[in-house]
């Protein structure tokens, strides 16, 4: 896309596609001018108009939250009649991409979800929820930082046909629209146990398969695999983690990361395959 025919939109170049929402698209683009460093940005355009209100909303989210992991907003605005938002582009990957990886070690998950935790616990303490914790929301910097972005992109109940329900608590499944920061502490869990696994825990179920299996807590068989064992200690964190109750959960985002943390990669007698029953 660059070149003499470069797309550009509000006076940003647009680079390459990296994402695309339920109505966006995120590209990374940069600003030529001079004041503006060049610096690359993440610029998230609105495709459908009729999700502008929400797509504002999402701005405002993201303006009003101030923290070394949440990538920075640096402008809204509006080119020939379509909503753009610039903020940070984290150069690296979102972890969806990086879910096959068979070097991800417990050690490696535990302390992402711990820097994600603390994310989320501001976040609440601010009055903020997330709403769809995932690995595509996770983005991993080449540093070796981890970024939470997405807040404000939980769609809206007439956009219901558009969500995905495999990352969702019971909760939201019951009554669209019903997250609380337990909601996120259960997306943060069952984000950690898919990258321990490599596979969604509910992936392959329909929709009334999906619902039945979270209210039981009951992920689907996966089979030993070539995934790193763990220990019990490290499977009864993650299953009070994803509990179908939201009140049997961790109180806290960060209460879950430290239990994690706590039973650590070595802690426990019992080793086991990842394998669910």
């Amino acid at each position: 896309m660059t070149g003499p025919r470069a797309v550009r939109c509000g006076g940003y170049e647009l680079l390459r596609e990296v994402a695309q929402g339920f109505y966006t698209t995120v590209y990374e683009a940069r600003h030529p001018l001079p004041k503006m460093c060049e610096r690359p940005v993440a610029l998230k355009l609105l495709r459908q108009g009729i999700a502008a209100r929400h797509f504002m909303l999402a701005a405002q989210i993201n303006a009003f939250l101030d923290h070394p992991r949440i990538p920075p907003l640096y402008e809204v605005g509006e080119a020939e009649g379509q909503l753009f938002t610039a903020r940070k582009f984290v150069v690296g990957d979102d972890l969806q991409n990086g879910i096959g990886a068979a070097t991800r070690s417990l050690l490696d998950v535990t302390t992402l979800v711990s820097e994600v935790a603390g994310v989320l616990d501001y976040a609440h303490s601010r009055g903020v929820i997330h709403g769809f914790v995932h690995p595509r929301h996770i983005l991993c910097g080449n540093d070796g930082t981890a970024w939470l972005i997405g807040f404000g992109e939980y769609p809206p109940a007439e956009a219901m046909a558009f969500g995905n329900p495999l990352h969702l608590a019971p909760e939201q499944l019951d009554a669209w629209g019903a997250a609380t920061p337990a909601s996120d502490v259960y997306a943060l869990a069952e984000t950690a146990l898919w990258l321990l696994s490599g596979r969604h825990p509910f992936s392959g179920l329909r929709h009334t398969e999906l619902l039945a299996a979270k209210r039981t807590a009951e992920p689907r068989r996966q089979g030993q695999g070539s995934r790193p064992s763990v220990s019990s200690a490290v499977e009864k964190v993650l299953c009070q983690g994803i509990a179908a109750e939201p009140s049997e959960r961790y109180a806290t985002a960060g209460e879950f990361a430290s239990a994690l943390v706590s039973a650590g990669p070595l802690a426990g007698k019992s080793k086991r395959w990842w394998f669910w029953r």
